[in-house]
């Protein structure tokens, strides 16, 4: 079974990283959830930006939808294989992570209903290479076909899934992915989620204004190559970053790191945050130093909470997806290697990126479901047999 090819262009987001790793020495489909209606006097909000031209020396594929009749073949052809695959998770302190894995095990549990895979397995070792690559090996070890893989870091895991290869293992890398396009890979546009959020933002403030820049988890590939698309689409305005924090995409520690800079910050006008997976976190802090949701343009990721904000209190931002839906697109990616029926001739597939702007936002909020849930919860055709209320996060 096949896990690696060669002669292959970089994947657009490796490039970008690779590129700022170098200088510096360095969270859909449409759920179908009922609408609501928005406030008559919401502010209105500028469409969604065009995208930014690729760098010429990148080649940026086009997105992959997937469909049962093209996936058929693929099942027909494992049924009776006895495939069992497997999930390397590293960090798991956010409700996108839990929810990711969440996904993994829903799909793969269809999967194993129907009969296509025998068994599957899923392990969260921290943000710790050491520990991941220890997991890996295990699951070499206990001889699983397919291992799809979040990574801890984007060169540290490839000695081991060199090895996995060789083995004869499956290996595809998404979100976090995997820094060498030798190996399969699945992802959307993290360069394109930054730069989304920043023309929005630039846009909303007319270019100019005090903006809060709430990164991710410290080293990963995807906070690296947002912020340059964020730093890229505000380059050239009068827009200012005022704080930098650190918010591991999480609700709670997003809260506490904005109090403590708005704090700092007294009699600085913020108008601006970004951030994507702690969206909730920011309204709490807001509530509490007593900031009105309508003073502030904020860029997210693609969460509930955030839609409701949009449709009931005339928020005005911008929410682009990562959806956690790519650990099952993962698995699906890596049956059909291991079936011989993938479709492309490189190693990166790319999914489309969701985008909802206030006008829009009614097509995703659901109020039944929580504030952290993220909408954008599987692909437009659920393909991955998903149930919204079934992945929804414990956190």
């Amino acid at each position: 079974m096949m896990g690696r090819k060669i002669d292959m262009k970089k994947l657009f987001a490796v490039v970008l990283s690779l590129a700022m790793i170098l200088s510096l020495a360095s969270c859909g489909g449409n759920a179908e959830t009922p609408a609501a209606s928005k406030p008559e006097e919401a502010a209105p909000a500028p469409s969604a930006p065009a995208a930014p031209a690729a760098p010429e020396e990148a080649e940026k594929t086009e997105a992959y939808v997937a469909t049962e009749e093209g996936l058929a073949a693929t099942y027909e052809a494992l049924k009776g294989k006895d495939i069992r695959v497997a999930l390397s998770n590293s960090y798991i302190g956010n409700s996108w992570r839990a929810q990711m894995v969440n996904s993994f095990n829903g799909y793969c549990k269809w999967l194993q209903e129907q009969g296509i895979i025998k068994e599957y397995y899923s392990s969260s070792c921290g943000n710790d290479s050491d520990a991941q690559i220890n997991e890996i090996s295990n699951m070499i070890s206990s001889g699983y076909d397919l291992i799809v893989i979040d990574a801890a870091s984007p060169t540290a895991l490839i000695p081991i899934c060199e090895e996995a290869v060789e083995r004869g293992v499956t290996i595809v890398s998404f979100d976090s992915m995997i820094d060498d396009d030798a190996f399969y890979s699945v992802s959307m546009d993290q360069y394109q989620f930054g730069y989304e959020q920043g023309t929005y933002i630039a846009e909303a403030l007319g270019g100019k204004g005090n903006l809060i820049n709430i990164r991710g988890v410290e080293g990963t590939t995807n906070d690296i190559v947002r912020t340059q698309g964020i730093n890229d689409a505000i380059a050239g305005t009068d827009i200012k970053i005022v704080a930098e924090l650190w918010g591991a995409w999480d609700d709670a520690t997003t809260a506490s790191v904005l109090l403590d800079s708005l704090s700092s910050l007294k009699g600085t006008e913020v108008n601006a945050i970004i951030q994507a997976g702690g969206e909730n976190g920011v309204f709490e802090a807001l509530e509490k130093v007593g900031i009105p949701l309508t003073n502030v343009v904020i860029g997210g990721d693609s969460v509930n909470g955030f839609f409701g904000k949009m449709v009931n209190e005339n928020l005005n931002g911008i929410g682009v997806g990562c959806p956690p839906f790519l650990s099952a697109s993962a698995v699906q990616m890596g049956l059909q290697i291991i079936a011989g029926t993938y479709e492309g001739s490189g190693t990166y597939r790319n999914l489309a990126l969701p985008v909802i702007v206030p006008s829009t936002a009614a097509d995703y909020y659901d109020p039944s479901l929580p504030a952290n849930f993220n909408a954008a919860y599987t692909d437009e055709n659920n393909t991955y047999h998903l149930v919204a209320a079934e992945v929804v996060s414990a956190k």
